[in-house]
Parts: structure tokens; C-alpha cells; sequence
């Protein structure tokens, strides 16, 4: 009895890391550090000081995120919306969500917002909670096929 279930609950509440971890080895950095190089010399050689100071900036926080834990939050569903720690989207925000299959990683929830800079939340959720979630979800707000942004694919990428 797989089919389309009645959302039962009131509310889902789980937890999940801001992020997966993944360790970097020292080859990662020594390239990410050379590809950087490039640009800084880029930057030099057309005497664009500015880009040169961001890639600079922009590898050293790289190199800082890159090492540090993730945070864990309080994710919840209910009928007011989505909660993300303290902070609520209401429904009346919302357009609609999807979920994005990842293979050996959490999947991921993604909200998508109306009127905002922020245009998606991403939430990571696994396997059984995403069972009851997404019924209780497709009570509030459209499902949308989810469609990779070519930032979501850098990230993998590069190994974020």
C-alpha cells in the first residue's frame, strides 16, 4: 500500500546537519589553491586589483568553510509551515517544493519561496521522514520536479 497516503500527523519534526561533511584531502586544497593562483595572476596581469583582493578573500574562506563542522537544526512541518530552528515560512510564501534525490547523501527538501533573495530552502531529510513529509507537504503546496541549478552541481563538484 505505496500509493498516496493522507498526511495523519499534525506535525514531522526531525534534525539534520546544515550540510554533509566531507573531508578534504590535501591534493583538494593544493588545487583549489592553484586554480586560485591562476586567477590571482589573471587578475595581476589585466591590473584588476579588486578581483585579485576578492580571489584572495574568496579562497580563504573557501579554505575556511571548507573545514569547519556543520551545524545541526531542528527541522518541523506543520500546518502553519515550515520551520527551520525558530524561523517559520508560512504557506502563504511558499510556491511549492521538491526533492532532490541524492545517492549515498541525504536527500533534500527544497522550498521554494516567493519574493525573496533567497529563492530556496534546502533541507536535508532522509528516506523515512521524506515517506510521511511529502503527503503532508502535497496537502499545503504543489510538488515541482526538481531541477539542478549550476550551483548546486559546482558545489558536488568541488565537494560541498
Amino acid at each position: 500500500m505505496e500509493h498516496v497516503q493522507k498526511a495523519e500527523r499534525k506535525e514531522h519534526l526531525w534534525r539534520a546537519a546544515e550540510h554533509e561533511h566531507r573531508d578534504k584531502e590535501m591534493g583538494w586544497y593544493i588545487i583549489i589553491g592553484f586554480v586560485a593562483l591562476i586567477f590571482f595572476v589573471v587578475a595581476l596581469f589585466q591590473k584588476n586589483f579588486l578581483f585579485a583582493v576578492f580571489i584572495i578573500t574568496a579562497t580563504g574562506l573557501l579554505f575556511s568553510f571548507s573545514r569547519r563542522r556543520p551545524i545541526i537544526y531542528e527541522f518541523k512541518v506543520d500546518k502553519t509551515g515550515v520551520w527551520v530552528e525558530k524561523k517559520l515560512y508560512p504557506y502563504e510564501r511558499l510556491i511549492a517544493f521538491s526533492i532532490r534525490d541524492r545517492i549515498n547523501q541525504l536527500h533534500e527538501l527544497v522550498i521554494h519561496q516567493r519574493g525573496t533573495t533567497k529563492p530556496h530552502i534546502h533541507i536535508p531529510i532522509d528516506v523515512v521522514t521524506l515517506k510521511s513529509v511529502r503527503p503532508f507537504l502535497a496537502e499545503y503546496l504543489p510538488e515541482l520536479e526538481h531541477e539542478e541549478t549550476a550551483g548546486s552541481i559546482f558545489a558536488d563538484f568541488i565537494g560541498f
